[in-house]
């Protein structure tokens, strides 16, 4: 509870009583003047107090209770209820026992007699508006003696019109609510490693100020470039100086293999990897009909034997140097079931075992020959 320049405040009412006696109903008049201390002004939607309340009640003697004042002096009583009223609430402020008229003597020929009573302090609740706070009934007992035979006189008393006690000020609304900031987007948040990062956004408001979005400061380190987790904070004030604060959460995490990078069946190469036009062999760069082996390996159109390599007339094997049945070669040194590599279809036969010793006999008769010359020339020329 807050109050702020509280004062004394005092008022007086002229109130009418009616007292039920024994001989009907008397009509009693009254002044009631409430003195209390009383802020002047409060925060809205704040409770204050009523406090230091001190009642001042005179008793008008003349009239129809001028009859009755052998009965009632000294002049006491009991007093139970002395309302206050606000807007949104009436308290009673001699509380549920009340409050005790003190025994006030007086002499016959007096006109008026006066004693003051306390009541509690009392709470009341401000709402937006200011409040004002009105005197209401009074209810109270006036004890009196008929001899010795003593009387209770019931009295009720109604205020006048203006029963206005005193207002107090509300003051304009305390802005101690900080604004609140609602994130846009997925909170927490993740992106791949290497992605911009698009911040989503935020909204700010404050009851009092309004729309605050275009005053929030945002703040925080993010590297898209390197794993981890990371903190966006944005902040906003209000023009009463009340903070908010909000973070978003965001994983930068590995980014996942493109589908042209991801292994194909048997690991073939990618459409990337394969060779262009460019690196295909040329026809220059293939191997001609000259290099590509025959069935098998029979020697190029290059390795075969020319016209002068051919063997002459009187090289070649008589009819009693011919190989017999037996001396024939096997099928599979002619390339047998292959009519490509049967003589006389121009192919050379390769060398095989059986030329060796006709080539080493011809090589010991180039020999002999060379050695020879010398002797001829020293025996025979000279």
């Amino acid at each position: 509870m807050k109050t702020a320049h509280a004062q004394e405040t005092t008022k007086s009412f002229n109130y009418v009583c009616t007292a039920n006696t024994s001989f009907g109903e008397i009509a009693i008049n009254m002044n009631v003047t409430p003195t209390a201390t009383v802020p002047n002004k409060v925060q809205a939607n704040q409770e204050f107090s009523v406090s230091n309340i001190q009642t001042t009640i005179g008793v008008d003697l003349t009239g129809q209770i001028e009859p009755l004042k052998g009965f009632i002096n000294p002049f006491n009583g009991h007093v139970n209820q002395l309302n206050l009223t606000s807007p949104s609430e009436t308290v009673n402020v001699f509380g549920s026992e009340g409050v005790a008229i003190p025994e006030t003597p007086f002499d016959p020929n007096d006109t008026l007699i006066s004693f003051q009573i306390s009541g509690n302090d009392t709470n009341f609740n401000a709402g937006e508006d200011d409040v004002n706070i009105h005197v209401g009934e009074i209810e109270a007992e006036i004890y009196a003696k008929l001899g010795t035979t003593p009387i209770d006189l019931p009295v009720t008393c109604t205020p006048p019109e203006d029963t206005l006690f005193t207002t107090v000020k509300v003051e304009e609304k305390l802005d101690n609510q900080a604004p609140v900031i609602t994130l846009k987007g997925d909170n927490p948040m993740t992106i791949k490693v290497g992605e911009t990062y698009n911040d989503p956004g935020v909204m700010a408001k404050d009851e009092v100020d309004g729309d605050l979005t275009k005053q929030v400061i945002v703040s925080g380190d993010l590297n898209t470039e390197k794993l981890g987790e990371y903190s966006i904070t944005y902040t906003v004030e209000d023009k009463a100086g009340n903070q908010a604060t909000a973070t978003r959460i965001v994983y930068v995490e590995a980014a996942e293999p493109d589908d042209d990078e991801k292994p194909g069946d048997g690991e073939k190469p990618s459409d990337d990897e394969k060779p262009e036009d460019d690196e295909k062999p040329s026809d220059s760069e293939k191997p001609s009909d000259d290099e590509k082996p025959g069935d098998g390996e029979k020697p190029g159109d290059d390795e075969k034997q020319d016209d002068g390599e051919k063997p002459g007339d009187d090289e070649k094997q008589d009819d009693g140097e011919k190989p017999g049945d037996d001396e024939k070669p096997e099928e599979n040194n002619l390339g047998a079931g292959n009519d490509d590599n049967k003589p006389g279809n121009g192919v050379v036969l390769p060398n095989t075992a059986t030329n060796i010793p006709f080539i080493l006999l011809i090589g010991a008769i180039l020999l002999t020959a060379g050695a020879s010359i010398p002797l001829f020339r020293k025996y025979i020329f000279n």
